[in-house]
């Protein structure tokens, strides 16, 4: 969840701000060093509610204002998102539920999936 001033507060345990702020940069490793995927995240129902996750030949950063042109752009509530990420609700049944929107490419999403649960665990 954000707060007033577009913050990612805790959810489900984590901070998903400074997970994301932590792990910018990163490279994370050689089996993540060929693939490259950008990505929009929507959280519904608060302000400032846009942030970005790119994926470079293995480098991970974290955009706040989002990226222009995302290859998949995912909105959800903010309290599914992290449940989504540590592997807790599955995103394709969460997609076919109605409780997450998905426009774009469905397979870099999935592809950006492992990505973010190494952030996590």
């Amino acid at each position: 969840m954000l707060d007033t001033k577009g913050t990612l507060l805790p959810m489900s345990g984590y901070n998903l701000e400074e997970i994301l702020n932590k792990f910018d940069g990163r490279d994370l490793g050689e089996q993540f060093s060929t693939v490259s995927i950008t990505a929009n995240v929507k959280i519904i129902g608060v302000p400032a509610n846009v942030f970005g996750l790119r994926v470079v030949k293995g480098l991970f950063s974290y955009e706040k204002e989002g990226v222009a042109n995302p290859d998949v752009t995912v909105e959800a509530e903010a309290d599914l998102l992290p449940r989504i990420v540590t592997g807790e609700v599955n995103p394709m049944a969460a997609f076919m539920a109605g409780d997450i929107r998905i426009d774009g490419d469905l397979a870099a999403l999935a592809r950006l999936l492992p990505y973010l649960k190494t952030l996590v665990n």
